[in-house]
């Protein structure tokens, strides 16, 4: 497995959303949206369906050491 903390952007990961991991990728977090230290942004593929009236969850930020690297 690879070491989370090294993930480049474009990686899949599952990342989670309360106790279920879902599948996404690493991407660069908006300008106007600075990470902090030990922090990732993470896309889900596909976006997660959310109860209205938000539809979907497209992205996530959330604590490096809290996703998985690959998709399962």
């Amino acid at each position: 497995m690879h070491d989370v903390k090294d993930l480049p952007k474009n990686t899949r990961v599952m990342a989670p959303l309360g106790d279920v991991l879902y599948p996404g990728i690493v991407v660069e977090s908006p300008a106007n949206e600075p990470l902090d230290e030990g922090m990732i942004r993470v896309e889900f593929t596909p976006p997660v369906k959310a109860e209205p009236p938000f539809g979907s969850i497209d992205a996530i930020t959330c604590p490096v050491n809290r996703v998985t690297a690959g998709w399962f």
